[in-house]
């Protein structure tokens, strides 16, 4: 009976030998020792034959871990662009070695404004071309010329259209000053509409039939092509013209100044007729103020 209690004893230390063999390691203070460390970190007992077992003195092992250094508890990744500087965040942490240097935080560096002078950023050779006149002088409220980069062929452009707008609003005052006076062509506009019963200014178009409108405007789009072949033969012939009658270069500049500053009144002109026709059918309204009414659209 005491061999099978001594046997049944022995069975109960070596199953909690094994067991304690099988329970990983953790690093406690409160851990006393153990014999051996594997790879794994789980305890080997040291049997030693022929002997009883019993507990073996474990030495404390000595664990050492490098505290890392966190950057911020949210890693940023920071971008150039436009000489600002953005930064994006991710949800993981950006660890850094213990004696790795300290990353600069370039979300910290802010733009500088960059002030431009008026001589920086409009090239001088526009602001001494011709159309720069007293009392205005250099007028560019939209800022199409605001680079110094502007190409000439994209200011002579800017130019041509000026000088265009500028010649077909001298004719449209001109017209709707002649209309306005009660002159007409003879004959039909259209077929079974005549040229006196059509109205003056903006109103011409309640008694103009549609198609003629429509063949107005390929009209005006087919004097444009053609002009804008034949451009360039006109325009020397011009000067031709005024070198003929010995203007010098100062005086040919003079009256291209005359051509610009007369086409930016007549679009202003033309404006005001329209706006004011719009506004109370009293475009001559100051006529009206000098106490000379002009009739129109009775």
């Amino acid at each position: 009976m005491s061999a099978l209690i001594r046997l049944l004893v022995a069975f109960l230390v070596a199953g909690a030998l094994c067991s304690a063999a099988k329970t990983p390691f953790k690093a406690n203070s409160n851990l006393k020792g153990s014999t051996n460390v594997n790879v794994k970190g789980s305890i080997k007992p040291t049997v030693v034959k022929g002997a009883p077992v019993k507990p073996v003195a474990v030495k404390p092992v000595a664990i050492t871990v490098s505290k890392p250094v966190y950057k911020s508890a949210v890693a940023s990744k920071s971008t150039q662009k436009n000489g600002v500087v953005t930064s994006s965040s991710n949800l993981y942490g950006n660890l850094l070695a213990k004696n790795e240097e300290k990353p600069l935080i370039l979300s910290s560096v802010k733009k500088v404004p960059i002030v431009e002078t008026e001589s920086e950023i409009y090239n001088t050779d526009y602001k001494t071309t011709i159309g720069v006149t007293a009392p205005i002088g250099f007028f560019d409220p939209l800022g199409l010329l605001k680079n110094p980069a502007v190409s000439e062929e994209r200011f002579q452009r800017l130019r041509q259209t000026e000088i265009k707008h500028g010649r077909i609003s001298m004719l449209a005052i001109l017209g709707h000053i002649m209309t306005t006076n009660g002159m007409r062509l003879p004959g039909n506009i259209w077929f079974g509409v005549p040229f006196s019963s059509v109205k003056n200014g903006l109103a011409a178009f309640d008694t103009i039939p549609i198609p003629f409108t429509v063949c107005l405007i390929a009209f005006i789009g087919l004097l444009d092509t053609g002009f804008n072949r034949v451009k360039e033969g006109i325009e020397q012939d011009c000067v031709d013209y005024m070198n003929g009658v010995n203007w010098s270069e100062e005086k040919q500049n003079y009256k291209r100044n005359i051509e610009l500053n007369q086409g930016r009144a007549a679009q202003m002109g033309i404006l005001a007729l329209m706006v004011h026709e719009k506004l109370d059918n009293n475009p001559y309204i100051i006529n009206d103020l000098l106490g000379f009414p002009v009739p129109f659209n009775p």
